[in-house]
């Protein structure tokens, strides 16, 4: 008999980038493409296959933002938006015909391959993170920035249900003060 499984979808906060490990990650790349994919992941909490299936026709510059149009799991359309310079540092770097994150022969950048020098540069800052690392990071860094509007983070994250958001991102604890100060 197996003992029950604990479920617990709660990211650990030892997974999540604060901005110092962020920039920390970045002056560790060795490439200007690895820097545009880290930028972009960790500024949209895309996930690594939203990136790679990007097409330039999916983005719509709108002036200071351009919004970009990624599917989602379970095949469902979202946006996303960055800003116009952190755009066309990524036009002028991966210089894509069709794709926005493209080879240098032409072709969509592998799942794989991005997820690989993501862990490669986290060994770099002596981090275990991953290419989902950083939408977890995204996902916080939201949340931590934005409390009140957790719905908002929730949508733009993709999530069905605002549960999931709540389950996974939120790290809040009452601390011994909080709950004796309800006591006295």
């Amino acid at each position: 008999i197996k003992p029950p499984k604990i479920n617990s979808d709660t990211v650990e906060t030892d997974k999540v980038l604060t901005k110092q490990d962020y920039k920390q990650l970045l002056s560790k790349c060795r490439s200007d493409r690895q820097k545009g994919f880290i930028m972009f992941l960790f500024s949209t909490g895309c996930r690594v296959n939203e990136l790679t299936g990007i097409e330039l026709k999916d983005c719509d510059n709108m002036g200071e933002y351009v919004k970009i149009t990624v599917m989602g799991k379970g095949r469902k359309e979202r946006v996303v938006r960055i800003d116009s310079d952190l755009f066309q540092y990524l036009v002028q770097t991966y210089g894509g015909k069709k794709y926005l994150f493209e080879t240098s022969t032409g072709r969509r950048m592998q799942n794989d391959y991005i997820s690989k020098q993501i862990k490669k540069i986290g060994k770099l800052i002596g981090r275990k993170i991953s290419a989902h690392s950083l939408r977890h990071s995204s996902a916080t860094n939201m949340i931590n920035a934005f409390p009140a509007q957790i719905q908002a983070v929730s949508k733009y994250m993709g999530h069905h249900d605002v549960s999931i958001t709540l389950n996974m991102y939120v790290h809040n604890q009452l601390s011994n003060d909080e709950l004796f100060s309800l006591i006295h």
